[in-house]
C-alpha cells in the first residue's frame, strides 16, 4: 500500500504544471494561439521574479495599446490601472524564470475611454519646471532629491551597447522590440509613454517620435550631458522638434 502511494506521489509531482493548474505545454499552446489571433493584443515579460515579469508584460501591452489607438486617431492616454482589470493572464514557469503573458480583446482596447493630455507636448517647453515628485521614484528617493541631490549623483548611464542599438533604429516599429528585450533582461529598468514633457523623469532618456512613427531624436537625460542628442552627439532639445507627437522615455 505504501509503495502504491509513493508511486502515485512521484507521478503527480513529475507532471509539469503551470501556476494556473494547466500543464506547461497547454499554457504555451494557448499563448501561441493568442499571438496568432488578430482579435487580441498581448504583452509578455520574462524574469526570475513573477511580479517583475508581470510589470514588464503590463508595460509592453500598454505601449502597444497606446500605439494602436494613436494610429487610429485616438490620442487619449491609457494608464496601467485602466487595463489591469480587463487583461487575461497566463503564467509559465520553466524552473528558472517566469513568463507572464497578458492579453486583451483588441476592440475593447480601441473603444475604452482614456485620459486627455493637456497641455501640448512642446507648449512653453523651456519654461516647464521639473515635477516636484518623479513619476517612478519612491518616497524615500523623492525625499533625498528634495534635499539637493544632484542629477549626476542619482543618474546611472545605460550601457553603450544598449544605447548604440537603440540609436541605430529609425522608426518605432524597429526600436520597440529592443526596448522590450532590454527591459525583460533587466538592462533597462523602466519605460513610459507621454505627450507632456513635465511627466518625464529627469533621469530618463527620451525618444522623440513623429506622427509617422519615425525617430526624430534620442536625448540624454535632462541636464546629464547638456542636452546631447545621442544619434548625432550634438546639443539638442525637445523644442527643436515641433513635429514631435509622442515621447517614449526609458532608464
Amino acid at each position: 500500500m505504501i509503495n502504491k502511494i509513493y508511486i502515485l506521489f512521484i507521478c503527480i509531482i513529475t507532471v509539469p504544471f503551470s501556476l494556473n493548474g494547466q500543464t506547461n505545454s497547454d499554457v504555451i499552446d494557448k499563448m501561441n494561439n493568442v499571438k496568432l489571433n488578430e482579435s487580441f493584443i498581448f504583452g509578455e515579460g520574462f524574469h526570475l521574479k513573477k511580479d517583475v515579469a508581470h510589470e514588464c508584460a503590463i508595460s509592453e501591452i500598454l505601449s502597444y495599446a497606446i500605439e494602436l489607438r494613436f494610429e487610429n486617431g485616438n490620442d487619449e492616454r491609457l494608464l496601467p490601472s485602466d487595463i489591469q482589470p480587463i487583461v487575461k493572464q497566463l503564467i509559465h514557469f520553466d524552473g528558472n524564470q517566469y513568463n507572464v503573458f497578458l492579453y486583451v480583446d483588441r476592440e475593447l482596447i480601441m473603444s475604452m475611454s482614456g485620459h486627455i493630455e493637456s497641455p501640448q507636448i512642446l507648449s512653453n517647453a523651456e519654461s516647464i519646471s521639473e515635477p516636484n515628485e518623479l513619476v517612478v521614484q519612491d518616497k524615500a528617493q523623492n525625499s533625498q532629491m528634495s534635499k539637493g541631490t544632484s542629477l549626476e549623483e542619482r543618474f546611472t548611464p545605460l550601457p553603450n551597447d544598449v544605447l548604440n542599438s537603440l540609436c541605430n533604429q529609425d522608426n518605432w516599429a524597429e526600436i520597440k522590440g529592443f526596448l522590450s528585450t532590454y527591459k525583460n533582461q533587466g538592462r533597462i529598468r523602466e519605460t513610459g509613454f507621454c505627450t507632456n514633457i513635465s511627466e518625464i523623469p529627469v533621469d530618463a532618456y527620451r525618444i522623440l517620435i513623429d506622427d509617422k512613427y519615425g525617430i526624430l531624436s534620442i536625448l540624454a537625460p535632462k541636464g546629464s550631458d547638456n542636452g546631447i542628442n545621442l544619434k548625432t552627439n550634438q546639443t539638442d532639445k525637445e523644442s527643436n522638434y515641433p513635429n514631435c507627437k509622442v515621447i517614449v522615455w526609458f532608464k
